[in-house]
């Protein structure tokens, strides 16, 4: 299975667990296909740091959007938002200190424009 497809099952799952407001993506019922995902290491990662650093990374994206709230956020995108974040923090092995303000600032130009598309 290509890291693609297991990205979108896994966002797939981030929406659901939005929906059910239960981010243990355990406990969520799931098709085949995302079964198949719940496999690999790599959704096992990002879905693990998602429901463990829930409160972290949705503190992290209202620090960063400007003019919106997170409630008002559509939920495709933030399950986006939440999945690239997840998977940045998996992959610098659960530093704490990448999940700060500070840090992120230095990419903030790269990306001011993305409140106008979501």
């Amino acid at each position: 299975m290509d890291r693609r497809i297991i990205r979108e099952n896994i966002m797939q799952f981030v929406y659901q667990m939005d929906v059910s407001d239960n981010f243990d993506y355990e406990k969520q019922a799931c098709v085949e296909e995302a079964e198949k995902a719940l496999k690999q290491h790599q959704a096992v990662e990002t879905l693990s740091a998602i429901r463990d650093h829930i409160d972290d990374i949705d503190k992290l994206i209202s620090n960063n959007i400007d003019k919106w709230d997170i409630d008002r956020l559509p939920k495709a995108d933030l399950a986006i938002l939440r999945t690239a974040l997840a998977e940045i923090y998996t992959s610098i092995q659960f530093r704490p200190m990448f999940l700060s303000t500070k840090r992120l600032s230095s990419v903030k130009p790269m990306v001011t424009n993305v409140h106008m598309h979501l």
